[in-house]
């Protein structure tokens, strides 16, 4: 039974997922609806996070602040 429930931690229900990625029930069916979000598995009605998906879907879109400004266009 353990074992079943080790693997079952792994996928997680909506309220579960908004507790990484806090976002609205309605951001979540908007994404479901586009095939633009984390991905997701269905079982009949219900909908469950892969965590592991989750997580490096939200990882995917990180952006870091660049440290070198030369770059940067100069003031006028």
């Amino acid at each position: 039974m353990e074992n079943n429930r080790a693997l079952a931690d792994q996928f997680l229900s909506i309220e579960q997922a908004r507790a990484i990625l806090p976002m609205s029930k309605q951001w979540y069916a908007k994404q479901r609806a586009a095939k633009t979000g984390p991905p997701v598995v269905r079982v009949g009605t219900r909908v469950f996070y892969p965590h592991s998906g989750l997580v490096a879907w939200v990882a995917a879109r990180a952006v870091t602040a660049a440290a070198d400004t030369s770059a940067l266009p100069e003031a006028a």
